[in-house]
C-alpha cells in the first residue's frame, strides 16, 4: 500500500503541471485554476499539506498560501465541490473610477503637498 501512494504522489507530481498548461490563461496564475488542482488532489486523496507542496512546484511564488489550501480541503470535506469563490462583502469596486483617478490626478499636479486625508 505505501508503495502504490508514493508511486500514485509522483505521478500526481508529473501531471500537474501538465494539467497546469492545459487551463486557460486569461491571468497570470488564475485562482482557480490553483483550486481545479487542488480538487484534483482532494479526490486523489491527498492532505492539504502535500497539495500545498504541490503547488508551490508547479506554481512557484504565486502558489496559494497553506491556509488558503486548508481552507478549500475544508470545503471539499463538507462536500462543497465547486472551485468558484463564494460571494464576500466588503467595499464596492464603484469607488475607484476613471472620474475619481482623474479627478484625484488633477489635484495631486495642482500641487504636490496635498496629503491623502486632505483629498
Amino acid at each position: 500500500m505505501r508503495h502504490r501512494r508514493r508511486k500514485l504522489y509522483f505521478l500526481v507530481l508529473l501531471i500537474l503541471p501538465s494539467v497546469v498548461k492545459l487551463l486557460p490563461r486569461n491571468c497570470d496564475v488564475c485562482p482557480t485554476e490553483q483550486r481545479i488542482c487542488l480538487k484534483f488532489c482532494f479526490r486523489l486523496g491527498k492532505t492539504a499539506t502535500e497539495a500545498h507542496e504541490m503547488l508551490q512546484k508547479a506554481f512557484k511564488e504565486e502558489a496559494l498560501s497553506n491556509t488558503q489550501v486548508v481552507e478549500w480541503f475544508a470545503r471539499f470535506k463538507r462536500g462543497e465541490m465547486s472551485v468558484k469563490n463564494h460571494p464576500h462583502s466588503g467595499r464596492s469596486s464603484t469607488s475607484r473610477t476613471d472620474e475619481n483617478v482623474k479627478n484625484i490626478r488633477e489635484q495631486i499636479n495642482e500641487d504636490r503637498r496635498y496629503t491623502i486625508d486632505e483629498i
